[in-house]
């Protein structure tokens, strides 16, 4: 069995897991409408035309922002567009 290795000291000192930091990092390479957009629609589930009128924008607005937003967040993993 491999011997356990202590937490890190910004785990330590936030609480959170891993993953949790390593989602708020990316997170935060987002601006702030970018950000919101991802969460309306992973976190809450929301369709396009629904975070236009929840964040007073079009459709087709929310939708690049959307694009922009996962293209930042592929980049920032290492990941290539589909």
């Amino acid at each position: 069995m491999a011997p356990h290795s202590p937490p890190s000291v910004e785990h330590a000192s936030t609480g959170a897991e891993p993953t949790q930091l390593l989602r708020n990092a990316m997170l935060k390479s987002l601006s702030g409408v970018q950000r919101l957009i991802i969460l309306l629609r992973y976190a809450e589930q929301m369709t396009d035309a629904e975070i236009a009128g929840a964040v007073d924008m079009t459709a087709e607005q929310v939708e690049r922002h959307h694009d922009e937003a996962v293209r930042i967040l592929r980049d920032s993993v290492g990941l290539q567009a589909a």
